[in-house]
C-alpha cells in the first residue's frame, strides 16, 4: 500500500523531531495567537480580536515562532527549535503556497550562518536516511552555493553591488520597465529578482548566499563587507526553502525598522500592529552572544525530497 502524503508528512516530522532531539535542542511550544509582532516590511499578518472584560483586544496570528524562540534564548541560553502553523497573509494559495503552513525553526548559540547551511545539510541528510522509500532528491554530501551577486551578473547583467545607491536602482529598474514610484530601494531588488533570477534558478537545490544587508534587517551585516548581510536562502525546484542567517541583536538598528515600516503601513491606511518590544528587550540581552538560526517551510521541504508536486495535498483540510 503506497503512503498518502499526510502519512509521508507525519513519519519526516518524526526524523525531524529525532534529528533536533539526537543533537540536544529544546522543543518550544510556541504561541499562534500573539499581541505584537516583528515587523518587517515583506509580511502582511491575519489579525483578529480578543473580546475580554468589555474590551476588544487586538490578536495576530504568527507569521513564524522567531519572536518566541528568541525570547526563550534571551532567558535559557540554550539551542531550541519548534514545529509551528505560521500564517501569511496577502499572498495567493496555489501548489506551492497556503495561507496557513508548516514551519520549522531553529537557533543555536555560539554558530554562525556557516554553521546553519552545514546543520541544514545535516538535517536534510538525516531525514533522507530515515526515510530512503520516500525519497526522490538525490543525497549528496552538501548542496552546492551561489552568491546573490553571481545571480544577478548572470540573469540581469549586473551586480546589485554596483547600484547601492536608491537612485542608481531607480535609475536601473526606470530602464527595465519597472514602476518606481514611491517604490524602495527593496521594492525594486525584489521584484527583479522575482522577474528576471527566480524563473531561472533551475529544479537543483542549492544556497544562495551574501544577500544584500538593507534588504535583511534581523540579520547580522558581513564584518568584512557591512553591504553583505550573514544570511543564506535553501532552494530547491524553484522555491525557497529555507532562510538563515546570523543573528542581528542591534536592538537600536531594528527598532528603527519596525518605526520606520509601522510608519509607513499607517500611511497606507494600514491598521499598524503594535511593536514588540519584548522581542526588542530579548535581542538586547542577546547582544553579547553570537547565534544563528534557520526557518525552513516542512511543507515545500517535503516536496522537494519526494517528488509531491502540490502543497495542498499536504494540508486537504484547509
Amino acid at each position: 500500500m503506497i503512503d498518502t502524503p499526510l502519512t509521508i508528512k507525519a513519519n519526516i516530522m518524526k526524523s525531524i523531531r529525532s534529528f533536533f532531539y539526537e543533537h540536544n535542542f529544546q522543543e518550544v511550544m510556541t504561541p499562534s495567537l500573539v499581541q505584537s509582532v516583528p515587523l518587517e516590511p515583506t509580511l502582511s499578518y491575519f489579525s483578529t480580536f480578543w473580546n475580554s472584560c468589555g474590551q476588544k483586544k487586538p490578536l495576530y496570528l504568527t507569521a513564524s515562532p522567531e519572536s518566541t524562540l528568541k525570547k526563550f534564548l534571551a532567558s535559557e541560553k540554550k539551542n531550541c527549535f519548534s514545529i509551528a502553523p505560521s500564517f501569511r497573509n496577502v499572498e495567493e494559495a496555489n501548489v506551492t503556497h497556503m495561507p496557513e503552513f508548516l514551519l520549522l525553526e531553529w537557533y543555536e548559540v555560539n554558530k554562525t550562518y556557516r554553521d546553519e547551511i552545514e546543520r541544514t545539510d545535516e538535517l536534510i541528510q538525516y531525514i533522507q536516511q530515515k526515510n530512503p522509500h520516500y525519497i526522490r532528491m538525490p543525497q549528496s554530501k552538501s548542496i552546492s552555493m551561489i552568491p546573490m551577486s553571481t545571480l544577478w551578473k548572470r540573469h540581469v547583467g549586473i551586480t546589485f553591488e554596483s547600484l547601492m545607491k536608491e537612485k542608481d536602482m531607480i535609475t536601473f529598474a526606470q530602464k527595465k520597465g519597472y514602476e518606481t514610484r514611491n517604490a524602495t530601494w527593496e521594492q525594486l531588488f525584489n521584484q527583479i529578482f522575482l522577474n528576471e533570477i527566480e524563473p531561472h534558478i533551475g529544479m537543483d537545490p542549492y544556497y544562495i548566499t551574501e544577500f544584500p544587508a538593507k534588504i535583511s534587517p534581523l540579520c547580522k551585516p558581513n564584518e568584512k563587507n557591512p553591504h553583505l548581510a550573514d544570511r543564506f536562502e535553501l532552494y530547491s525546484l524553484g522555491m525557497e526553502i529555507a532562510n538563515g542567517n546570523t543573528e542581528n541583536t542591534n536592538k537600536e538598528q531594528i527598532k528603527t525598522v519596525f518605526e520606520k515600516e509601522q510608519t509607513n503601513r499607517k500611511r497606507k491606511g494600514e491598521k499598524a500592529p503594535n511593536i514588540d518590544n519584548d522581542f526588542l528587550h530579548a535581542l538586547d540581552s542577546l547582544r553579547t552572544t553570537n547565534f544563528a538560526g534557520v526557518g525552513l517551510g516542512i511543507d515545500r521541504l517535503i516536496m522537494a525530497l519526494t517528488g509531491i508536486t502540490d502543497i495542498r495535498t499536504l494540508n486537504p483540510f484547509f
